[in-house]
């Protein structure tokens, strides 16, 4: 068996069974409630993989690259046994991973119909389907940052080389999203589903921030808080004001065709949302923002 094997090998194989069984849980996590809804209404299913496709992109996009981006940071800090650094480097990632993936979970959330419809509504595909997914839309909205949030702490145990940790927490969030969709089912139909996924994501995220405490002591969430603010009323005064551009022909959003209208109206209130929200950051002296223009002066 394992007599000839380097105890290097042996290491890595105890730290990636853990790594494995926590992908295995968020599988089950999906198939688990697939099953639930299949007890639901017709269309059921298909709301939520449509609203959960919408997710997945700023979670893709952010949550996983910002990840990969400071593993090795995080483990050089590990190696030298600077703590301090490591805490700080932690610190920077969810203030960056926030400053992005928040204004883009308020516009999901906010534009939510417009954007189902523009994607999807034509066919059989109508508008009550674009209800149905734009509210399924909105509640697994609610859970985006905490999604990411989790995947970039659960970076920091793996630097630690700590693999058990993360797969604890994964397993409670599983029971949770389980049990919250038990409850909610029979009053929110597949959205207590929806609901259930950013609850079970929210407590997975607090659940490894207080468990980190004493692996790093020296770690506060706290401290991202002034960060957290700036994000969040920027991200506001964008989001309400593409919602304002969208409602300028509200009737569009009910209809299947037009497709080319609404393309433009939802791409305008998308670039204005930007625009406003990069502005109203530049005005909060946003030191995220400060970091990747410093970033973009030094590529170009």
């Amino acid at each position: 068996g394992f007599i000839g094997i380097h105890p290097a090998v042996k290491k890595i194989a105890i730290l990636v069974v853990p790594t494995v069984v926590s992908i295995a849980v968020s599988q089950i996590n999906i198939f688990v409630s697939t099953i639930i809804a299949s007890f639901l209404p017709e269309g059921s299913i298909t709301y939520l993989y449509y609203s959960m496709r919408l997710i997945q992109l700023p979670i893709g996009i952010f949550g996983v690259a910002v990840g990969m981006a400071v593993l090795p940071t995080l483990s050089q800090h590990v190696a030298e046994k600077n703590f301090d650094k490591l805490k700080e480097e932690l610190n920077f990632s969810l203030r960056l991973l926030f400053f992005l993936t928040i204004p883009s979970m308020f516009g999901l959330m906010m534009l939510s119909q417009p954007i189902v419809n523009t994607l999807f509504q034509r066919g059989v595909f109508d508008y009550i389907a674009t209800l149905n997914t734009a509210q399924a839309l909105l509640f697994y909205s609610i859970g985006i940052w905490a999604t990411v949030g989790s995947r970039t702490i659960t970076v920091a145990y793996y630097s630690l080389q700590d693999t058990k940790t993360p797969v604890l927490c994964a397993t409670v969030a599983m029971f949770t999203n389980i049990g919250v969709s038990l409850i909610f089912i029979k009053t929110l139909k597949h959205n207590g589903i929806a609901l259930a996924y950013s609850v079970a994501a929210i407590t997975q995220f607090f659940l490894l921030n207080v468990l980190l405490k004493s692996k790093l002591p020296q770690f506060n969430l706290s401290s991202i808080f002034p960060s957290l603010f700036k994000t969040l009323v920027a991200s506001a005064a964008a989001v309400v004001l593409a919602k304002l551009i969208c409602m300028i022909k509200p009737e569009i959003w009910i209809s299947s065709n037009k497709i080319i209208l609404k393309v433009i109206i939802l791409s305008t209130a998308i670039l204005t949302a930007v625009f406003v929200y990069l502005f109203m950051c530049y005005l909060l002296k946003h030191e995220e923002l400060g970091y990747i223009l410093r970033k973009l002066r030094r590529k170009l």
